[in-house]
């Protein structure tokens, strides 16, 4: 498990006791279900400091971590690619996550790589849905016991993602203000007598803000304004240290951050340098502002930089005159919000444009329109040069080179017309080269081999790429990209010393085998040759890359042994290869004694594991999914004491072995659609139940004791063939199961030892057509989804709810879904009565959804209405304290026969005469297509906690209310809807509307 990365934190913590005790109770520690949970606040009131210390203080309970800060900004300028990189491989330790490229890639590996992995992640300063659905946007992509924490300026956003819990982060109280003030103004609690009231009065200016607390206690220690003035004049080394002792910057991970709120005061001031007229301002960034200079030809030596979204522009058209007089210009930014790339915005450039380049540091020029560079550009000083997106063929508009002595980075991606790599031997600093999406890229230059500087050298996606030269630098080389080359046929021979190299990644090119002196690569930690379908063989000298900790081999359909010696590989921790053709694994892969993952998903080929896997004393998840020829597992697979994961479903096992029981620490456990022989299935089912015999052939899995797997959360024995009986006395012991999946098998009962189950969350019988009863359920159960099981007679009630003392009432207030499509041996009548039960039974503060075929309203009072919204006059003084809650009711009617071929979701939104309010809705899944035959009825219920949100007084004004129906995902029609408000009256649950 990895270590978590240090944050730095201030050591002027005021009023942090009181603001962590609430924080964790909401965490709520002792539960395994994933939260969420979001803190809230205007800026500078220390929701980023909170965010940290949690980080610090529960991070080393997790088996990943990760702090992503400041993701608005880091949007802004980076992408969200880029914090999906630094999400990854913050928790997997390993840097090949720079090969996702695009951010479908980067939500499909965090699922599937986060899925079973108990985590925590904190998201600070989220500013937009769109952060959060492609680095947090669902539960389901994350391990039991995870949490993911916001920090956000946007309640809102917050209410859409409907976290578990919400912390409002309130201002300090005057005499925690005045202790943060001195502390940062005098050293020490409490000023000399001469500055307290100077003391108190700024403190009742910073309002309790604790930023403003500390830029303003940080004024009166040191030096006065004067030495301030004279900071940005001096050398950028002292200014940034004085800055960042001055709380006006902050450094993080050798990055500088400053808060909004200080760059909004620092723009502010820039803006005064010239109120009215932008041209003659040190700085420009407003749109408007940049539009204006440049359409009147306002600029002036005084303009430094210039930086600005294209998003935000519009059409425009540059000229030479416009940047004539910037004889200044040190930085040069046109950039583009990547989620707009395709935004038809554009910047129109004349054919012979120029502008001022000798002074300039930094070029970012997104979409640059023309062929090459202005002829007279000077790139002496130039430290960054990126143009993403652009229209070059060439670099340089004639063939002399020019001079780029101080160059770090270029970044020349997504240009599809750039046939010529540039000569860089006139840039003998460059450390960066991403020429990744460059389609019309036949070839690199010689002199990229001999880049003694270069550490990251990207040519992923040029497709024409058909040769790279010899490799005869190169030294200080780190991460080397050739992936989706698909013109690549040989990987060249390496002449050079490369020991830095610790990432090669070939994915998707059609290389058929890699040199022997591969072999040299000692320090490489990844290699990724993902998809190389061409590749038949591995030399035997790729044992010899004693670093290597990934060996992604995945889809190498051609690919059918491994290496025989496969000693050197000591330090392996990831073999990935899903979708070869694996036959047998080596025997001498016992001395991988560092392997995490084992990965070989859909291996046709492979028909039984050596024993030797036992030796993988490290082995955390196996991955035998698919693999339709694997009969059997090792015998002796109980050895594997830290395996967590074991995924066995699609195979053609029938019998686990008997040590099945040992592995003691396994969480997830699949044996999916091992169904055994179907042959002659009603004659063995017929002597099954004649004989009760659990070892008969046929019937399908036959499950050893789990007694062991007291740690189990996760159990799918869905599609195995199972019939009545065969699973008595297998769960009883599974104290710590969370989700079980019983779909699809022969079943006519769930055995009554679910009922001892006191953590499952989940219970899957979908398709279970034979499956008659469900036992009474523990209280700790939030899902029930039984769709498709047509003999089912009757809903079964969660027990009374007693909640452990050492659990937070919080933990249990999930709400209750009950998925009942197509279950036609339910009575509607039966289930209205159960609705009676639920109130009585469960806290209710605890919301519940129930979809069961029918046409009609349940018997209720209830508010009714035809078609898809009902409005209802709330009566006088209905927010007392007897009110618990809203019934919610509606009728679907689906077009006959209709097929649902998508997930979908029925949603009902609430909205009240005074205002919109809130919105409930519930989603509901299923595998494969499913054909609704009848009407169905949705009933929900919102809990007073849910309805009325804390701090929402106001809510009681209300007068009026009207709810809207809605169902995604099929052709459909609300026929009736309905309302009613609950409440308890002398413990009677009562109705009213």
């Amino acid at each position: 498990m990895l270590k978590p990365k240090r944050l730095h934190v201030d050591e002027n913590l005021v009023g942090m006791d009181s603001r962590l005790e609430e924080m964790n109770a909401l965490l709520s520690m002792g539960s395994n279900d994933v939260r969420m949970i979001g803190i809230w606040g205007i800026g500078g009131m220390g929701k980023s400091t909170l965010a940290k210390v949690i980080y610090k203080q529960i991070a080393h309970q997790f088996e990943g971590a990760s702090f992503l800060s400041n993701v608005r900004e880091v949007v802004e300028t980076d992408g969200l690619l880029e914090l999906q990189r630094q999400l990854l491989a913050d928790i997997l330790g390993e840097k090949f996550v720079r090969r996702i490229s695009n951010i479908d890639e980067g939500i499909s590996l965090i699922k599937e790589t986060l899925c079973s992995r108990n985590v925590l992640i904190i998201l600070d300063d989220v500013s937009a849905l769109t952060h959060l659905e492609s680095l947090a946007g669902s539960y389901q992509w994350f391990g039991s016991g995870s949490r993911i924490v916001i920090t956000t300026r946007n309640k809102h956003l917050l209410d859409v993602l409907r976290v578990d819990a919400l912390y409002e982060v309130q201002k300090l109280k005057f005499k925690e203000a005045f202790q943060l003030f001195c502390s940062i103004a005098f050293k020490k609690n409490l000023p000399e007598d001469d500055y307290l009231n100077l003391s108190k009065r700024a403190v009742n200016y910073g309002g309790g803000i604790p930023l403003a607390l500390k830029v303003l206690g940080s004024s009166l220690y040191g030096d006065d304004v004067n030495f301030v003035a004279r900071i940005l004049g001096s050398s950028a080394p002292s200014g940034i240290r004085v800055l960042n002792d001055k709380s006006l910057i902050s450094i993080s991970d050798n990055k500088i951050m400053m808060h909004d709120l200080l760059k909004l005061m620092g723009r502010e001031i820039v803006r005064r340098e010239c109120p009215t007229r932008p041209g003659r301002r040190s700085r420009l960034w407003d749109p408007e502002d940049v539009r204006d200079v440049l359409a009147q030809n306002t600029g002036t030596e005084a303009i430094e930089g210039i930086s600005f979204d294209l998003s935000a522009l519009g059409e425009i058209q540059f000229t030479t005159e416009a940047f004539n007089n910037m004889k200044g210009l040190r930085l040069l930014k046109v950039f583009r919000d990547e989620l707009l790339s395709n935004d038809p915005n554009t910047v129109h450039l004349p054919e012979e444009f120029e502008f001022p380049s000798y002074e300039l540091r930094y070029l970012r020029w997104d979409g640059w329109s023309l062929e090459s560079l202005p002829s007279n550009f000077k790139g002496e000083n130039l430290v960054e040069l990126s143009l993403k997106h652009s229209s070059l063929k060439h670099l340089w508009k004639e063939k002399k080179v020019k001079c780029l002595d101080n160059l770090k980075v270029m970044d020349l991606s997504h240009s599809p017309y750039l046939v010529e790599c540039p000569d860089l031997s006139v840039a003998p600093s460059l450390e960066t080269l991403n020429l990744d999406g460059c389609t019309s890229l036949h070839e690199v230059n010689p002199s990229i081999a001999r880049l003694k500087n270069l550490k990251t050298l990207n040519l992923g996606n040029c497709k024409m790429l058909h040769y790279f030269p010899r490799i005869t630098g190169l030294e200080s080389l780190e991460v080397l990209n050739l992936s989706g080359c698909s013109r690549l046929e040989k990987f060249p021979d390496i002449e050079a010393n490369m020991e830095f190299l610790l990432e090669l990644n070939l994915e998707a090119t059609p290389i058929v085998e890699l040199p022997s002196s591969v072999g040299y690569l000692r320090g490489l930690v990844l290699l990724n040759m993902k998809s190389c379908k061409n590749l038949k063989v591995l030399p035997g000298r790729i044992c010899d890359l004693k670093s290597l900790k990934t060996l992604i081999l995945s889809g190498c359909s051609k690919l059918e042994r491994l290496p025989e010696n496969m000693e050197g590989m000591e330090h392996l921790e990831r073999l990935l290869l899903d979708g070869t053709s694996i036959r047998e694994l080596p025997h001498s892969i016992l001395h991988l004694k560092g392997l995490v993952l084992l990965n070989l998903r859909k291996c046709k080929d492979l028909r039984s594991l050596p024993n030797s896997i036992c030796e993988l004393k490290s082995l955390e998840t196996l991955i035998v999914s698919g693999c339709s020829k694997l009969n059997r597992l090792p015998e002796d697979l109980g050895m594997l004491q830290c395996l967590r994961s074991l995924q066995a479903d699609g195979t053609a096992i029938t019998k686990p072995p008997i040590t099945l029981v040992h592995l003691t620490n396994l969480r997830e456990l699949s044996f999916s659609g091992c169904q055994g022989s179907t042959s002659n299935f009603w004659i063995s089912a017929l002597i099954f139940r004649l004989l009760h015999r659990e070892n008969s052939d046929g019937i399908g899995l036959q499950l050893p004791s789990l007694s062991g797997l007291r740690f189990i959360e996760n159990l799918d024995l869905s599609d195995c063939n199972l019939m009545e009986g065969t699973i008595d006395n297998k769960l009883c012991h599974l104290d710590r199961l969370e989700v079980l999946n019983l779909s699809r098998n022969q079943i006519v009962s769930i055995p009554a030892d679910i009922s001892r189950l006191s953590n499952l969350r989940v219970l899957l019988v979908r398709q279970c057509q034979q499956l008659q009863k469900i036992p009474k359920l523990r209280p700790s159960i939030k899902l029930l989804d039984a769709c498709d099981c047509t003999s089912l007679m009757s809903l079964p009630i969660p027990s009374p709810m007693i909640i452990p003392q050492h659990q937070l009432v919080s933990t249990w207030l999930r709400p209750v879904e009950f998925m009942l499509w197509n279950c036609t041996g339910l009575y509607q009548d039966h289930v209205a009565m159960a609705l009676e039960k639920l109130h009585r039974k469960l806290f209710p503060e605890i919301g519940y959804s129930i979809v069961i075929p029918g046409s009609r309203i349940p018997k209720w009072r209830w508010h009714e209405n035809m078609g898809a919204s009902v409005s209802a006059t709330l009566p006088p003084h209905w927010l007392d304290n007897n009110f618990l809650g809203v019934a919610l009711c509606a009728v679907f009617a689906l077009e006959e026969g209709e097929t649902i071929q998508q997930p979908g979701e029925i949603r009902c939104n609430f909205e009240c005469r005074e205002g919109p309010y809130f919105s409930h809705s519930i989603t509901w899944t299923h595998s494969g297509d499913r054909v609704v035959e009848t009407d169905h009825v949705c009933m929900m219920y919102q809990p007073r906690s849910q309805f009325v949100k804390s701090k929402s007084t106001y809510a009681s004004v209300f007068k009026h209310i009207k709810a809207y129906f809605s169902l995604s995902g099929a052709s459909h029609e609300v026929r009736k809807c309905a309302i009613s408000l609950i409440y308890a009256q002398n413990s009677v649950i009562r109705s009213r509307l």
